[in-house]
């Protein structure tokens, strides 16, 4: 069996000098293969977020991008259906980061654990 799905988010957040962040493309899809006690079980996700950040007026004033993929494998020796020391075969994450605005002639980016285990611009 295999559970798909693609959760959709829309919020706005708040910055205490004013300036808000709108939710613009924010979703996350999803696929997990559970398994069986003893069996090797999957999960992936993979988010994008696209926001515009805002001055206190309303005025855009920058973007906030961001990408985000997690993958696990598991092996669930004792069937209580979640990982525990040992079980975790595999297991991956990245993060990247991009912003972008009036003042920058690029958008700036920056990964997170790009494979290496290290920061890297």
């Amino acid at each position: 069996m295999v559970v798909k799905g693609v959760d959709l988010f829309d919020f706005r957040m708040t910055f205490p000098d004013g300036r808000y962040a709108d939710s613009g493309v924010d979703e996350e899809r999803f696929r997990t293969v559970p398994a069986r006690p003893g069996r090797l079980a999957v999960a992936s996700v993979d988010s994008r977020d696209e926001r515009t950040v805002h001055a206190p007026d309303g005025t855009p004033i920058g973007t906030l991008s961001i990408r985000e993929t997690y993958g696990v494998v598991l092996r669930d020796a004792n069937g209580n259906g979640e990982p525990d020391p040992g079980e975790i075969t595999v297991e991956r994450h990245r993060f990247r980061l991009a912003c972008g605005g009036p003042a920058l002639a690029s958008p700036v980016r920056r990964w997170f654990h790009g494979g290496d285990g290290k920061d890297s611009a």
